[in-house]
């Protein structure tokens, strides 16, 4: 596949992801945003929403910082969550929202909290970051998406192994696989908030 065709389609790829993840959580009220499954562990449909808006504020970061050629004007050139002091805002320790309080590794009762946030906090935000983001790649032209840069985060982990989670040091990577890797995981969680809605909705699905 050519390089500007591969350029693209990952642009149309997280566009789209993003814009699936807001319209199949924007219509649900505050009872089923914040619908968590009774004696499971399952997150709600807020904290998955909130969970790939961090990734995704901490990976639009990263590129400001990484690609100072590009214009970004409204862009923020640090993460939305602290510039706005979110944590503090939303009354939440930091401590206890994971690995670069992005959700990675946070405890059962820790992830109940952000569903008490509610849908005026979690979705406002969701909206902002991914804009940004989008903005960000659709400024990413066909050569500098293959560029070098330093991950801005960098894990280690045993998939199904709980506690396994590690932080290594940042390392080079290419701006490709940063979105590539940021497509796959929202997309899965895309299918877990699927997932959620078909157990209260007749229709859960985002993409039939």
């Amino acid at each position: 596949m050519p390089l500007y065709k591969l350029a693209e389609s990952v642009r149309k790829r997280i566009i789209w992801v993003h814009e699936m993840l807001l319209s199949v959580t924007q219509n649900l009220d505050e009872t089923q945003f914040s619908f968590q499954p009774q004696n499971m562990t399952a997150p709600s449909i807020a904290w998955h929403l909130w969970h790939i808006a961090r990734w995704a504020d901490r990976l639009q970061a990263g590129f400001s910082d990484r690609l100072g050629e590009l214009d970004r004007s409204g862009v923020m050139a640090n993460e939305r969550w602290a510039c706005e002091n979110l944590a503090l805002e939303w009354q939440l320790d930091p401590s206890i929202l994971g690995v670069f309080e992005v959700g990675a590794e946070m405890e059962v009762e820790s992830i109940a909290l952000i569903s008490r946030m509610g849908k005026g906090r979690v979705l406002p935000y969701a909206q902002s970051v991914f804009s940004d983001f989008d903005l960000i790649v659709k400024q990413i032209n066909d050569d500098e998406i293959t560029l070098s840069m330093k991950t801005t985060v960098n894990f280690n982990y045993q998939a199904g192994v709980p506690g396994s989670l590690t932080v290594l040091p940042a390392a080079d990577t290419h701006i490709i696989d940063e979105l590539f890797f940021h497509e796959g995981h929202a997309s899965r969680h895309l299918g877990m908030i699927e997932a959620l809605r078909g157990l209260m909705l007749a229709n859960g699905t985002a993409t039939v």
